[in-house]
């Protein structure tokens, strides 16, 4: 007996659409996160990544395959692992993982250079965010995810491809005072360097400004394949050289 015609399966209506116009839907769905923050360096809570945003590349095989380097290339993926207890140890280089380009940090904590006095070792406030607990409160509560400088490096060394870190925090002077610290920190280390004619003192990160006084955008450029070791977050095997990506710095609207 024959099946009703309900039962046969039908490719997606979305398949059905011109390839253009399938590729601007992409466009819209998958707008990339750093281009929705305010000049004032604010971001609304609806715009933040969630796991739900890549449910479209679960629709079927032919779906998938399409969107899949547009899905993670322009979309924003939030971090909420805990580094203390699972650290990143290996470098994610098969796709579609080596297609990101950008990440969020909802947990970064400004901890300051070596030899510099540390901060207080209670956990500040920050927002707590979860991509599967729904839209993000900004009640402020305690820490449970966070992220040091040097964490920050190795995911730029890890990640190819990656050029942007959104640092998500309500405490926007705190962590641009601490980037203001490190950036004094590297340039003492390279003066050091200069005058002793000594290399071992060179950092193996630069950090600089991008936008003045407002210091909102920062460059960070990390040696990947040199002596920094592999607890410091190698690059591929024989590779030597730089990594670059921007780290921008917002809080939440309201």
């Amino acid at each position: 007996m024959a099946l009703p015609s309900h039962y046969h399966s039908k490719p997606p209506t979305l398949l059905t659409l011109p390839p253009e116009l399938r590729l601007i839907i992409y466009d819209i769905l998958w707008e990339p996160l750093p281009s929705q923050i305010t000049p004032s360096g604010l971001i609304p809570p609806t715009s933040l990544s969630s796991s739900s945003a890549l449910n479209l590349l679960l629709v079927c095989r032919p779906l998938y395959y399409e969107a899949q380097r547009i899905a993670y290339t322009r979309h924003t993926f939030s971090l909420t692992r805990n580094f203390d207890t699972h650290p990143l140890l290996h470098e994610p280089r098969l796709t579609p993982h080596a297609y990101i380009t950008s990440l969020l940090i909802t947990g970064y904590r400004p901890l300051s250079p070596p030899h510099s006095p540390s901060p207080s070792p209670t956990p500040s406030a920050s927002i707590s965010l979860n991509a599967d607990e729904g839209p993000a409160s900004a009640t402020p509560t305690l820490l449970t995810r966070c992220y040091t400088f040097k964490e920050i490096c190795a995911l730029v060394r890890r990640f190819k491809h990656l050029h942007t870190i959104v640092i998500l925090t309500d405490e926007l002077a705190r962590v641009e005072k601490g980037l203001r610290s490190r950036k004094a920190h590297v340039g003492f280390r390279l003066r050091k360097a200069r005058l002793l004619q000594d290399e071992r003192f060179v950092p193996t990160y630069n950090l600089f400004g991008l936008d003045g006084r407002v210091e909102r955008r920062w460059r960070l450029t990390v040696e990947v394949g040199t002596g920094a070791g592999a607890g410091a977050g190698e690059g591929e095997k024989g590779e030597k050289g730089g990594r670059t990506a921007d780290l921008v710095l917002c809080g939440l609207v309201g």
